[in-house]
């Protein structure tokens, strides 16, 4: 069990003789996030008319110092979502140390299946997030409904869903 003491009062004050400093020397400092270099998909349409389908998202992601890996307490990673026409449904590809298929933590090329079940929802899903974490912390989230338009147009993929069936509707309870 952790347990937790905190020693500021309501105004966020914390008395003088708890108030603690911590001096970090390095010669390198990290406080860069990662970055997508490139995105693409192993296929750009398909059919979940009557069954799931499986495609691979792949990426190169670079960062300056401490990269993409599982080591240390705070492994990095990267994730990018693709949304469907309504925004209603999407899936989510990850990249970690496990599907990196070549390169290093600081420049490595990462490999994703997703699978789209079926009768998902027809049209073009598109990517709505990226996100990218660093080993010691540092992270970059753009949203491509943002006002700002952060996503790269490098990174704006698109995905042909085609379904006879596609299924909307929420559960009823």
């Amino acid at each position: 069990n952790d347990d937790y003491q905190y020693a500021d009062d309501a105004s966020g004050n914390i008395p003088s003789n708890l108030q603690l400093t911590l001096n970090v020397a390095s010669s390198s400092s990290d406080t860069t996030p990662p970055n997508f270099e490139s995105l693409s998909l192993s296929q750009n349409s398909v059919d979940v008319s009557s069954a799931d389908q499986t495609f691979t998202v792949t990426a190169r992601i670079t960062d300056n110092l401490s990269g993409i890996s599982d080591s240390g307490s705070n492994p990095g990673y990267a994730n990018v979502e693709l949304v469907s026409p309504s925004g209603e449904q999407s899936v989510y590809a990850e990249f970690r140390e496990y599907n990196r298929i070549s390169g290093d933590p600081t420049d490595g090329i990462y490999e994703s299946e997703v699978t789209l079940p079926a009768f998902s929802e027809a049209g073009e899903w598109t990517v709505s997030y990226i996100g990218t974490q660093d080993n010691v912390g540092n992270d970059d989230y753009q949203y491509a409904d943002d006002a700002s338009g952060n996503i790269p147009s490098n990174l704006q993929l698109t995905l042909n869903v085609a379904s006879n069936s596609s299924d909307t509707t929420p559960p009823v309870f």
